[in-house]
């Protein structure tokens, strides 16, 4: 693929991730007070799973070739990326609000900006400055009304909930460098190969949160037929578009763009989730959010622009980090991937494949 293509199809991939992400806020704004949160978790991946399972047989060519620690590999993205990420979102928006949870995880950007590049070094850290600045100051804006003139009714309610969505965010900053890394060291798996593993390895999560889910439906009232019917309808939508859409549009950006402009495009799922609590709210955005707005797309603009790599007449763009692909893997190889090269999960391996 020509190389300004890949990166503009980058960009396009993680901008639809992330605003199709942002509809979490949404779910747990708009979910009845019957349905327990964990539920929607239940039901979202379990359709996941499902739709990775039917898919199998046309992957399986491609995931016949993991061994045990690849699978442990999707358990845990599974685990930390995914449903505990999810039920980490829901939990935060019931216990602080929708507004406040999407500010929290609007600092995502920041903290993977800065920990995919002290790892990987693709950009020196001063070119990042600046988007950096930006960013903050535009989440500032958009949180000053929030934290300033909000009234808090349970201001330990209200802090229980910043903690799970800042909980929530860093393991999601984790999450995405080290799938990132995961598919550089995997050539041979696509984004939607590796989009289906992980999607079976949210299968056996979801069901052991029935019990769980069970627990949180005894405790509230029943579930009437409305209930029943909004959350299998919502547990099919969310699990097709946030689940498994997503996660192939992400994989694709992961591959094609730098960690660090990865992660400022993740803004764009925080400005999305604003104006979508907003819409669905039916209020309008105050001044403190309409400066934040702008200044944190400049943040996006200023990272895209000082994050794309200088080329000349002849020069080419490898994705990330041309030294992430194995050495082992040839021509001869295909069908084969080298299980020997070190820790999925990005750390130190041997044989020079560490990005950083």
């Amino acid at each position: 693929m020509h190389p300004s293509r890949s990166l503009g199809s980058g960009v396009l991939a993680g901008i639809g991730a992330n605003v199709i992400w942002a509809t979490a806020f949404i779910v747990g704004l708009v979910t009845p007070s019957a349905v327990p949160p964990i539920a929607l978790a239940v039901g979202r991946y379990t359709v996941f799973g499902l739709i990775a399972l039917a898919l199998l047989p046309r992957a399986w060519r491609a995931l016949r070739t993991l061994g045990p620690r690849e699978w442990a590999t999707a358990l845990i993205f599974a685990a930390i990326g995914n449903v505990g990420q999810f039920v980490l979102v829901l939990l935060s928006v019931r216990f602080a609000d929708g507004a406040t949870s999407t500010i929290v995880y609007g600092v995502l950007p920041v903290a993977l900006a800065i920990w995919g590049n002290l790892k990987r070094r693709e950009v020196p850290m001063r070119r990042l400055v600046w988007p950096v600045v930006l960013t903050v100051a535009g989440l500032a804006l958009l949180s000053g009304e929030s934290f300033v003139g909000h009234h808090i009714a349970s201001p330990g309610r209200y802090a229980f909930g910043v903690a799970l969505a800042l909980v929530g965010m860093l393991g999601w900053a984790w999450y995405s460098e080290a799938n990132a890394t995961f598919l550089e060291r995997h050539p041979l798996i696509s984004s939607r190969d590796w989009a289906g593993a992980v999607g079976i390895g949210c299968l056996p999560l979801a069901l052991l949160l029935i019990p769980a889910a069970a627990a949180q439906h005894r405790a509230q009232p029943a579930l009437g037929a409305a209930d029943w019917l909004w959350l299998i309808a919502v547990s099919i939508v969310i699990g097709i578009l946030l689940s498994w859409v997503a996660t192939v549009l992400w994989n694709i950006a992961s591959l094609a763009l730098p960690v660090s402009l990865a992660a400022q495009l993740i803004v764009v799922g925080t400005l999305a989730g604003v104006v979508m609590v907003h819409l669905v709210t039916m209020t309008w955005p105050n001044r403190w959010e309409v400066s934040g707005l702008a200044v944190s797309t400049a943040g996006v603009l200023l990272a895209v622009r000082v994050t794309l790599p200088k080329r000349g007449p002849q020069a080419s763009v490898t994705p990330i980090s041309p030294s992430a692909a194995p050495e082992a893997v040839r021509l001869s190889d295909v069908g084969q991937l080298d299980h020997t090269g070190g820790s999925d999960l990005g750390m130190p391996v041997e044989h020079g494949l560490d990005p950083a």
